[in-house]
């Protein structure tokens, strides 16, 4: 079996997801992690998931000491746009790994084995396009590949060396390979979901999987993902590598033995609820009211009328966009 390893360098207070993050990489015992961080909180780390405690200042220089030009990573976001280079810059940590990667902690992980396996291993390099999850093959040469130029709108010299965030790790690694033809797995197997909704809805969903789209809530039992959605007036399952939250306030109420929980907007509990036709219709409405509610409260520092006024317009903007593409697919499916 081909070990795989994700590389995580996350600096500051972790959020409330973590500790049920850290019980989802427990159910992945043949895939490892390892976190680079200045945080000391005490936390049920699975023999999996290793922590090297290091400042964020450490790791600059680690970063800087990789390229002979200064480099501009001045805050840890920017670490989006160098994740390509986390296998040159921490090699010394990867050597004995087939794959390395990198990942956010904003998410729960299902089955990871069941959709990355030997055969999607064995045939690409790359596997994933988005930054949340991507895996590459951990060779001298797959791990220089972001130094290619002319093959992406921005080279990585441009990237490291601006403060501005150009999401290097994600637009131009794929212009990269698509431009090389390189091997890249690139099959939707997570669920991203939409910060425009309230209900979940997922994106980068593909024409004949949005009627799937609409009416949905998830469970994870005992180290599966499970999707519950509404089609034909029917509850029908399927399953996924991970659910990626994105800016997504969870509450969390989950016991610490807990094998099965629910995940609903916008929580997570282990009281769980037969997924009958009422429940999923229940928990997959779009509570627009809730929505703006719970964005006021945690925005409201921060706003002005002014500044709700364009947040609503481009929020409807956005959303009859996405409506309008949504009843187009559907009437060429018709």
């Amino acid at each position: 079996m081909k070990s795989i390893i994700y590389i995580i360098p996350y600096f500051g207070k972790m959020g409330n997801l973590f500790p049920l993050w850290l019980r989802t990489c427990a159910l992945n015992p043949s895939v490892n992690w390892i976190i680079f961080t200045d945080n000391y909180e005490e936390y049920s780390y699975p023999p999996n998931v290793r922590v090297v405690h290091m400042s964020f200042k450490e790791v600059v220089k680690k970063f800087q000491n990789q390229f002979d030009f200064p480099i501009c990573l001045d805050t840890p976001y920017k670490l989006c746009d160098f994740k390509p280079a986390y296998g040159e810059v921490f090699s010394d940590y990867i050597q004995n790994f087939d794959f390395w990667g990198h990942c956010d902690i904003d998410l729960l992980w299902g089955d990871i084995r069941n959709f990355i396996t030997e055969k999607v291993l064995e045939e690409n390099d790359k596997i994933g396009f988005l930054g949340h999850s991507t895996l590459y093959r951990n060779t001298p040469e797959v791990n220089a590949r972001y130094k290619i130029t002319g093959k992406s709108k921005v080279d990585y010299k441009e990237a490291f060396s601006s403060s501005e965030n150009f999401f290097f790790d994600e637009r131009a690694m794929n212009e990269i390979y698509d431009s090389c033809g390189w091997r890249c797995y690139k099959k939707q197997v997570f669920a991203d979901l939409s910060d425009y909704y309230y209900k979940f809805f997922l994106t980068n969903v593909a024409a004949e999987e949005q009627n799937r789209n609409n009416r949905q809530i998830f469970f994870w039992e005992k180290g599966k993902l499970i999707r519950k959605y509404l089609l034909n007036n029917k509850v029908h399952e399927d399953t996924f590598m991970y659910i990626h939250f994105l800016k997504r306030k969870m509450e969390i109420n989950v016991e610490e033995d807990a094998e099965q929980w629910m995940i609903i907007p916008n929580k997570i509990t282990d009281k769980i609820e037969e997924s009958t036709i009422e429940v999923v219709k229940k928990y997959s409405k779009s509570h627009w009211g809730k929505y703006f509610w719970n964005l006021f409260h945690e925005k409201k520092d921060q706003i002005s009328p002014k500044k709700i006024f364009t947040f609503l317009v481009k929020r409807s903007k956005k959303y009859y966009c996405l409506k309008k593409k949504n009843d187009t697919l559907n009437e060429r499916k018709m």
